[in-house]
């Protein structure tokens, strides 16, 4: 037969062949239906300009159970027997398999049953975690005083800032407190040497997850990273607020601590109560401003959680960068709604079963406004999603540490860290993240996760990485 031309008429035809035809026809339209129940449970179609495919050509075989043949099957994740959600149609191209870990993670950097310490210097403790364990573990605590070596260090770093009669000279000020490479140094060989030191380790720096980046080092060169960092944040937080205060603020802040910190028991308590007071005193506490939020903020989603069937969910949550207003009436600004509006009708597709709105009290500067906390506000009043569904985190600054916050959310609350998660926000952002590894890099020294992958224009998927949880005192109002 020739083939059929674009202005082919029946008429043209014979009855005879018009009938052979149409039976042709039937037959083919039957063929193609059957192939397209064969692959009705495959729903992860590719995105437009995408060639990737799981079948190389001609390679179509599979096995009895719908897989590839050779291929293991995807392992379930912990607590997962088998998945129940299916992806609407509205939502083509959302597909948490471009995020599926290549090896499942067998153990996490940190303890999750671990109970941080507190010294009472809330800005600090988060900061430099080293300077509170140092001061608050009692059992440390005492070692150290009859640790010769580490007890000439508090008495040298006590008398220097007692003995100081600097004024308004703000650089004899950093002569009194700050420390020196050398001084680093000394500190390092001290902390190193103390026979008290694997248990400091063990006890504290491993298991809260503030060092996870580092959990693999060898014990002196963990402990040399610990202590440096430790001491070189110390010296920045100085450096930065001791210049934003006015020198007659300055002085009365630090005369009554010339007298308090003679009674210091650790070799940081000195630069580290200075600090707390400098950040306080210039409203900085953004950094803990709402914590604890599993008390707070975070109680009724947080408690939600243990009645989570993962399994149900193609995503364990969607997070939502906020974006900052230009003035300092706009609680929320127009771009950060539009992003919540696009992921209250993603929640309510069923993709994740909770949103995790991000973002700080960053721009303009000290604004009264947290965009987590308004777009908490704006789900719930403009679309009615329920508070035990929505989880903020107010303290990130840039879509950098949105990306990291996100990662320490799922591994600190106890999210399925295999199972990916996913990110709403306008076509910009969303292209911007997928091209920042450079800038944290630069600003964290590592990727907070292990995969980022594009699904739509508006929508990423993440893997996150127990790197997140590293605290970076480089910015103290989000470490």
């Amino acid at each position: 037969m020739k083939p059929i031309r674009p202005d082919y008429q029946p008429g043209m035809l014979s009855s005879h062949q018009f009938r052979s035809f149409l039976l042709l026809l039937c037959i083919g339209i039957l063929l193609l239906s059957c192939a397209g129940e064969d692959g009705a449970d495959d729903d992860s179609s590719l995105l437009d300009g995408d060639t990737e495919s799981t079948v190389e050509d001609g390679d179509s075989s599979l096995d009895e159970d719908g897989d590839l043949d050779g291929e293991d099957e995807t392992p379930l994740l912990d607590g997962d027997e088998q998945d129940e959600w299916e992806i609407p149609e509205e939502f083509e191209g959302i597909d948490p398999s471009l995020c599926m870990p290549e090896t499942p993670l067998e153990d996490l950097p940190f303890d999750p049953q671990y109970l941080r310490l507190e010294s009472g210097l809330a800005i600090m403790d988060k900061n430099v975690y080293l300077s509170t364990v140092l001061l608050k573990d009692e059992d440390l605590n005492q070692a150290q005083q009859s640790e010769d070596s580490l007890n000439a260090l508090v008495e040298e770093r006590a008398e220097a800032l007692a003995q100081a009669t600097c004024g308004e000279d703000l650089n004899c000020w950093d002569g009194a407190l700050t420390w020196s490479e050398e001084d680093i140094a000394g500190a390092v060989a001290a902390l190193t040497a103390w026979n008290q030191a694997d248990l400091l380790i063990s006890r504290h720096l491993l298991p809260c997850g503030d060092f996870a980046r580092y959990a693999n080092l060898p014990r002196d060169e963990f402990l040399q990273t610990v202590v440096s960092g430790t001491l070189e944040a110390l010296n920045r937080i100085w450096l930065r607020y001791s210049r934003r205060i006015s020198t007659a603020d300055l002085l009365t802040l630090l005369t009554p601590l010339q007298t308090e910190m003679q009674q210091a028991t650790t070799f940081t308590q000195p630069l580290a109560r200075v600090n707390e007071a400098l950040m306080q005193a210039q409203g900085r506490d953004e950094a803990v401003r709402y914590d604890p939020l599993t008390d707070g903020e975070n109680r009724l989603a947080f408690e939600r959680m243990e009645t989570i069937s993962w399994s149900a969910y193609p995503f364990s949550v969607m997070m939502v960068p906020g974006q900052g207003p230009n003035d300092l009436d706009t609680a929320l600004h127009p771009t950060g709604a539009g992003r919540c509006d696009l992921a209250a009708e993603r929640f309510k597709a069923g993709l994740a079963p909770f949103i995790l709105v991000s973002g700080g009290h960053v721009h303009p500067d000290q604004t009264p406004y947290c965009e987590a906390i308004e777009m908490k506000a704006y789900l719930m009043e403009t679309h009615g999603i329920a508070e035990n569904a929505i989880l903020i985190d107010p303290y990130a600054r840039h879509t950098t540490t949105n990306a990291r916050n996100l990662g320490r959310t799922i591994l600190r609350y106890g999210f399925p860290p295999d199972k990916p998660a996913m990110t709403n926000t306008d076509l910009f952002q969303s292209a911007y993240m997928l091209g920042m590894e450079g800038r944290l890099l630069d600003e964290l020294g590592y990727i907070p996760y292990r995969r980022l992958v594009k699904m739509t224009d508006n929508n990423n998927c993440l893997l996150t990485s127990p790197d997140a949880l590293t605290i970076d005192p480089s910015d103290p109002l989000d470490p």
